[in-house]
């Protein structure tokens, strides 16, 4: 299969290298806005094939995937137009800017039988698997924190006054779009959909957030989210049940140091190193679906980003968090 991506970001790189570890989707072509920095791109990335338009990336016959890695408002309008043309989608994290795109996008996939997954590392690396089956261990959970906490590069040049696409409403930016989805994404995949959702932001510039603290309520439990591009933290995330809880050293995106702390017992490491790449097991279930046609899979991953995005929107609506992409 053939894989054309879209935009030419660090994220997009590492998108390339995943496929490359897999095995089965040929990087094959690049999109970008100018001619000259996606042949600059394709050649850092032993790409030959370059587009400067979109139009033309979807009318090309050769072209069987599109990985989108463009600003977050760009996905919805993006991912409609490869669907229509008949090319499964791979959408960078988070799918869409809120409810009503994904229902577009929802609806126009079960109409027309199309293949289309939210590129998110979370719920696909071994360690989730693991982190999932534990839970029974620990006996039935009341309590959940999860962190990630990373400052941004660019949050000094945005408090001097600097546009940062990162950062900027018009775009569907601010740190709950950017790292918060990962958290929201593993609190969703281990516990479903929450009662309640609330959320208090931290508003630096240009009335966008920079750190969020979201509140889920479920029937038996609470579990508390923390995001922030504005500070830093050692991201420690907790997870508490009668008989013991389960730490997750660094970043909830991917799991990788686990811990299973039971009652009157020494922890024990449940984790296991990445084999591959981060981004190599989401590519490898992706690729498995497409080749297949398996439109179960599909459903499945549509299921868990509505379940996010339902989060996500939720929680911008309690804090006051309004973005372009709303008012269209």
């Amino acid at each position: 299969m053939r894989l054309a991506t879209v935009g030419t970001s660090w994220i997009t790189r590492d998108l390339i290298a995943a496929a490359r570890q897999q095995g089965r989707l040929e990087p094959w072509a690049v999109c970008s806005r100018t001619m000259e920095r996606g042949r600059a791109f394709g050649a850092e990335n032993g790409i030959q094939r370059v587009f400067d338009s979109y139009e033309a990336l979807l009318a090309d016959p050769q072209v069987d995937v599109v990985y989108l890695g463009t600003p977050n408002s760009l996905h919805f309008s993006q991912m409609k137009a490869a669907l229509l043309a008949g090319k499964a989608v791979i959408c960078e994290k988070p799918f869409v800017s809120n409810m009503e795109e994904f229902h577009q996008i929802k609806a126009l996939v079960e109409e027309q039988g199309s293949m289309v997954f939210e590129a998110i590392t979370t719920c696909y690396v071994p360690n989730f698997h693991r982190l999932r089956d534990a839970l029974n261990q620990i006996g039935p959970v009341h309590a959940a924190r999860l962190e990630f906490t990373q400052k941004s590069q660019r949050f000094d040049a945005l408090k001097n006054g600097s546009r940062i696409t990162a950062f900027d409403r018009n775009y569907s930016g601010g740190a709950l779009y950017d790292i918060g989805v990962y958290a929201v994404h593993l609190a969703a995949g281990l516990f479903g959909k929450p009662e309640k959702v609330f959320c208090i932001s931290n508003w630096q510039q240009q009335d966008i957030d920079t750190s969020d603290a979201l509140l889920l309520g479920y029937p038996e439990m609470v579990c508390s989210v923390l995001c922030s591009k504005d500070s830093h933290s050692d991201q420690r995330s907790v997870i508490q049940g009668e008989n013991g809880y389960l730490l997750i050293q660094g970043s909830p995106a991917y799991c990788d140091d686990i811990q299973l702390c039971l009652a009157g017992q020494e922890p024990v490491t449940i984790s296991q190193p990445r084999q591959w790449q981060r981004m190599t097991y989401e590519l490898d279930h992706f690729v498995s679906a497409f080749e297949r046609h398996d439109l179960d899979a599909v459903r499945r991953g549509l299921e868990q980003s509505e379940r996010v995005m339902d989060i996500l929107c939720r929680a911008r609506m309690h804090c006051g968090l309004r973005f372009a992409a709303d008012e269209q």
